[in-house]
């Protein structure tokens, strides 16, 4: 039987473009592993100060919109405070290892679905396309922005998707309104 000589996944990619072992994902070595993930957090954190901006941006449109009644205009006003907020922390200047700092992407993706989601409740009458485009807009921001695996990403948007779908079926005036019509 003869031995093969195993080639560090860094070593084929320089000799051949491509790594030898499809499925390890990660470097041989523990140093170039953790430098590779500081620096790929590093570039990736500005995104996190463009989604909240994107979420400010959407609540100054939903606070100038004529639609929006009076209930409606006050949780919007509460939204903007807390994206507000959350923008505040990121500019601090969290370290990258701070818990904080790990948790911001997730509160600002859960607090930009849970807008989504209460001015749709609060609307006296659903129909399949309302606040779709925004919804689309921040699935894709998701993935273009916030410093989250593309698992992670994945199954967010997955989440997501299903959630809109259930709370404007749920919601429908009209009960013909089945989840094909909403997509």
């Amino acid at each position: 039987m003869s031995q093969r000589l195993v080639i560090p996944n860094e070593d084929s990619y320089l000799k051949s473009g491509r790594p030898s072992n499809l499925l390890k994902s990660s470097f041989s070595c523990p140093q170039l592993e953790r430098l590779y993930r500081s620096s790929s957090l590093q570039q990736r954190r500005g995104g996190i100060h463009c989604f909240l901006l994107y979420a400010i941006l959407y609540d100054i449109y939903t606070l100038l919109s004529p639609e929006p009644e009076l209930q409606a205009r006050g949780i919007v006003a509460v939204f903007l405070g807390l994206n507000l907020g959350l923008l505040a922390v990121a500019e601090r200047g969290t370290r990258a290892r701070d818990t904080l700092w790990s948790m911001l992407p997730h509160m600002a993706w859960h607090l930009s679905l849970a807008q989504l989601l209460a001015q749709l409740f609060l609307k006296p009458d659903v129909t399949p396309r309302d606040s779709l485009g925004w919804l689309l807009l921040l699935v894709y921001l998701l993935f273009a922005t916030l410093p989250l695996r593309l698992l992670l990403c994945a199954l967010l948007a997955l989440g997501t998707v299903t959630t809109y779908v259930v709370a404007v079926v749920g919601l429908a005036q009209n009960p013909s309104h089945t989840p094909i019509d909403v997509l």
